[in-house]
């Protein structure tokens, strides 16, 4: 009975010695052997114990870092949310909108900035380089020098606030052309309306805009080089498009993570032709009504897949 209780795992059990035999002798030496197999498996349930403990004590840690971490993303997503115009503030200036904001993250690369002055009303959808904390950081610094070109530098032009802020970003992030340098940047498109005058400026940097008149979507390029310092770049003035607006005309501003996003039924990016389409297709509906078809088209497409960056359409 012994034995059997051995064989099943209770090695505190030994094998009862008889006799003064060779079975005897041979009891006797598994019986050492046992309790060797003992002491090495309490050794090992020790160290098993230990390590346990301290694989929870780490988690612990982790758990605890994770949360001061999280915490102060969240604080930052209030910080950036402060710094995005209000509803009563663009509602001020403009009376039939929407705004489609979707970060991919907790804070967003992707943001929208609106000012109004000398009866000029500017409004810009801004794609920072990365997304997430990163973009989050470049998001400021794109805020803080779209303000400082048209309240210090009094850039009124949409040309001439795009300079502004290329200057002020490659400064603030002491940008060069040195291998060391940082080249992050942020991609835009910006309006500056005179709705007095009834006539709309338009500049890009790398992000386009569509205005739709009669039915016809328009494609406005912007200039096809970003803010900030990239590879081989020599500074250029950014072209300023000047336009008459009429009524009944709908212009689009967006960053890249609509037309950018994977779906649909061969897995590929959605594209901008594609865009372009439904903006033609659903221009008419009211402007919250467009909105809600845009995220339920997003959502169809992208089915399962993960957003992949940060979305903003105006």
């Amino acid at each position: 009975e012994n034995v059997d209780r051995i064989t099943n795992g209770d090695l505190r059990e030994r094998a009862e010695v008889t006799g003064n035999n060779e079975i005897t002798r041979l009891t006797e030496k598994f019986n050492m052997m046992i309790a060797q197999l003992e002491s090495y498996t309490y050794e090992l349930e020790e160290k098993v114990r230990e390590r346990t403990l301290k694989i929870e004590k780490q988690k612990e840690e982790i758990e605890e870092q994770k949360k001061h971490i999280m915490d102060s993303i969240y604080y930052a997503r209030r910080i950036q949310n402060a710094i995005l115009p209000s509803v009563q503030a663009i509602d001020c200036h403009l009376k039939d909108y929407f705004i489609l904001y979707l970060p991919k993250d907790i804070v967003s690369g992707d943001f929208y900035w609106m000012h109004s002055t000398d009866g000029l009303c500017m409004i810009s959808a801004v794609d920072c380089t990365g997304h997430g904390v990163p973009g989050a950081f470049m998001s400021i610094v794109g805020f803080n020098q779209l303000n400082n070109a048209v309240n210090v530098r009094k850039a009124r032009s949409a040309g001439s606030i795009l300079d502004e802020l290329n200057a002020g970003v490659i400064n603030t992030l002491n940008e060069s052309n040195t291998e060391s340098s940082i080249k992050d940047g942020m991609d835009i498109a910006l309006c500056v309306f005179n709705l007095r005058e009834k006539t709309l400026e338009f500049a890009g940097a790398n992000n386009p805009m569509i205005l739709i008149r009669n039915d016809e979507v328009k494609l406005i390029k912007g200039d096809r080089f970003p803010i900030g310092v990239y590879e081989g770049s020599v500074p250029k003035p950014f072209t300023n498009n000047k336009i008459d607006i009429e009524k009944d005309d709908c212009i689009y501003l967006f960053s890249d993570g609509y037309p950018d996003q994977f779906g649909g039924p061969d897995n590929k990016k959605f594209m901008l032709r594609r865009f372009q389409e439904m903006l033609g297709e659903i221009h008419k509906m009211p402007m919250p009504q467009q909105r809600e078809v845009l995220i339920q088209r997003l959502n169809e497409w992208k089915g399962n897949n993960e957003q992949i960056d940060d979305i903003l359409v105006i």
